[in-house]
């Protein structure tokens, strides 16, 4: 009988490997598999309990490191909210240490933003396609301050006040018996020279209402006449009767009372100007640069050319009567006029 070794036999099955269910052929892994597989095989020796602490500490040290990042890019540590230990009831300073108060501060994620920009960078990409940029604010020139002529009674009561001032120097170091006579007739001669220059206002009138209203301020009254009391006599013909009957006034002042831009210190300017005798009437005016047009008919014409319509600042100055007031002396009003050429 022939006996035929095992190793000889040609194995039947392609599925099972060659020495049965029992006998499992011996796999070779390499280090690095070898060192795995045994971690794998100690960690299922420990106990769940073991695990789960294991795991606990993995994340907390990966959540205390995204926390400690993220605080130091944001905002700086915060102290930790001390909380009680009891719940019972507390007081307020107690409340107010533990920082129950204590509100977290606002820190934006994103700049603030210039709305009004925006908008102006949002009209001009809209209206242009790009940004424009601002015309530069105009230059503003400092307004001469124009040297204003002095009134000759300011100018008077201004002298007798140093004189009075200079007497009482004198008089506190001794001297005042030398200067004191001199000094009394310059001042007795500056205060008759106020006297002459005192201003008079008159009230020309009609009416009893006015007449009365006028006499309870203790103003001159002058009682117009018939003729020049209707609404068709003229202003210059009311002042010659005026005259005629004051020969001891040189000079007249209509002033328009209701005028709102009249101001007392355009009232010394003409007084002034008529005490420096050059000139003989003052009267109030506006200046103006105006393109005009002047009525023909039923059309109206141009007075500049439209294709070269020229600025306001280059055209010529013109001066129209505001009538707020006019000064005038009696030899001018005498000869029929309010206004002369100078």
């Amino acid at each position: 009988m022939e006996i035929i070794s095992q190793e000889e036999m040609e194995w039947p099955s392609t599925r099972v490997p060659q020495g049965g269910l029992f006998h499992p052929p011996k796999v070779n892994y390499n280090p690095d598999t070898r060192d795995y597989l045994k971690g794998l095989i100690n960690e299922s020796k420990l106990s769940i309990i073991q695990r789960e602490k294991d795991r606990s500490e993995k994340t907390k040290k990966k959540t205390a490191n995204l926390k400690s990042a993220s605080e130091s890019q944001l905002s700086p540590r915060e102290p930790p909210l001390i909380r009680p230990g009891s719940s019972k009831r507390r007081t307020q300073d107690t409340i107010i240490n533990s920082g129950a108060y204590i509100r977290e501060k606002f820190v934006p994620k994103f700049p603030k933003v210039d709305r009004d920009k925006a908008k102006k960078h949002l009209q001009d990409l809209m209206a242009y396609g790009k940004d424009i940029q601002p015309p530069p604010p105009p230059k503003i020139i400092a307004k001469s301050t124009r040297n204003r002529i002095e009134n000759r009674f300011d100018q008077l009561e201004r002298e007798i006040k140093e004189r009075k001032e200079f007497l009482q120097e004198m008089k506190e170091l001794g001297e005042g018996p030398r200067y004191e006579q001199i000094i009394e007739q310059q001042i007795q001669a500056k205060l008759r020279e106020m006297n002459s220059l005192k201003l008079e206002v008159w009230v020309s009138t009609e009416n009893d209402l006015i007449y009365q209203e006028a006499s309870k301020v203790n103003a001159n009254i002058h009682w117009r006449s018939n003729e020049t009391a209707t609404d068709t006599a003229s202003s210059l013909y009311a002042t010659k009767e005026f005259l005629e009957k004051h020969r001891q006034i040189d000079f007249v002042a209509l002033i328009q009372c209701t005028s709102p831009f009249l101001k007392v210190r355009y009232l010394q300017e003409s007084v002034a100007q008529l005490n420096l005798k050059v000139y003989e009437c003052v009267f109030s005016v506006t200046r103006s640069f105006k393109l005009r047009w002047i009525k023909f008919g039923y059309h109206f014409l141009p007075s500049f050319d439209i294709k070269n319509r020229p600025r306001r600042q280059d055209l010529n100055e013109e001066y129209i009567e505001n009538g707020m007031f006019y000064f005038a002396s009696r030899n001018l009003i005498e000869k029929g006029y309010f206004q002369n050429n100078r």
